[in-house]
């Protein structure tokens, strides 16, 4: 049973042509020219697992991603991908990925925190201390 050993499927299908650029995204016509259809890509993918995140355009129906959640208790939650300041893209995740603890971004900053100076308050630097970080 190839599910057995699957965690989850990451699902990123090919989006563009004309159909990327209506204004509310239809997930049935993917492709250049509309040939795969995305509900039956995720029904592929749920046969392996019910773990599924699905990377989609930010225009897309939000509506059509939560009615792929056939199964009694299923859930669906949607994030938006922002780079700087700006959604790009979306994910719909399915499964055990809805819960809090595979996607905390808030405790998995990517900032990395300055390290505290022993010896004064004023936090201004010497020289000495400019010059032996460039050495």
């Amino acid at each position: 049973n190839i599910g057995a050993m699957i965690d989850c499927v990451f699902l990123s299908p090919p989006w563009g042509g004309t159909f990327y650029l209506q204004k509310q995204f239809d997930i049935r016509y993917l492709c250049d020219d509309g040939s795969m259809n995305g509900v039956e890509l995720f029904e592929a993918a749920k046969q392996i697992t019910p773990n599924i995140a699905y990377y989609l355009p930010k225009n897309t129906d939000y509506r059509q991603l939560r009615s792929l959640c056939t199964d009694k208790g299923q859930k669906c939650q949607i994030t938006k991908n922002a780079l700087y300041n700006k959604v790009k893209a979306i994910t719909a995740y399915y499964g055990s990925l809805c819960e809090p603890q595979h996607r905390d971004v808030k405790a998995k900053k990517w900032t990395k925190k300055q390290p505290r100076r022993r010896g004064g308050s004023s936090g201004a630097k010497n020289k000495n201390d400019s010059e032996s970080q460039h050495q």
